[in-house]
């Protein structure tokens, strides 16, 4: 009897307190159906969501009539001869057999020059002051737009040095 009865006692204290932490709870406002909802707006049958975004780009290939993909490979072809035209391999990375990839980070600005250049990854022998020389060579590049505006831009570039 005693055993019921503490049986009892605590069945009916554990419904009491759960009843009434239960009642002065408040429900967070996503699971609340007292709020007004707002009515879902329908998107007009093909329409284009996604803002226009253009990456900034090397000039030299904007007289082409052709999209955006092939003048983007033109100007990234364009920059890649510049660089190999001005970049000298350092004596002291040749005499030391020093390869491998230097990555310089740069921003375009919205009027199309070259800010902030700063290397991310270096591999010794003066290969990173070279490359740094020679981004700071960069004519003006065709500034970056985001939703028809013009754009700060940062850009990691690698460039690979080998012996050959």
């Amino acid at each position: 009897m005693k055993y019921l009865s503490t049986l009892l006692f605590i069945v009916f204290s554990f419904s009491a307190f759960a009843q009434t932490d239960t009642i002065k709870r408040k429900l967070p406002t996503r699971y609340r159906t007292d709020l007004p909802t707002k009515p879902k707006q329908e998107k007009p049958y093909g329409t284009m969501v996604s803002p226009k975004e253009t990456m900034p780009r090397y000039p030299g290939c904007e007289d082409m009539e052709s999209n955006e993909a092939d003048k983007k490979s033109c100007a990234d072809q364009k920059m890649l001869e510049f660089i190999y035209e001005n970049i000298c391999y350092p004596d002291s990375a040749r005499e030391n057999g020093i390869e491998g990839t230097v990555v310089i980070s740069f921003v375009v600005e919205k009027d199309g020059t070259i800010s902030n250049p700063k290397i991310i990854r270096a591999i010794g022998g003066s290969c990173e002051e070279e490359l740094m020389r020679v981004v700071r060579m960069f004519p003006k590049f065709i500034p970056g737009e985001y939703m028809d505006k013009k754009v700060r831009v940062q850009i990691n570039l690698p460039i690979r040095f080998r012996l050959e």
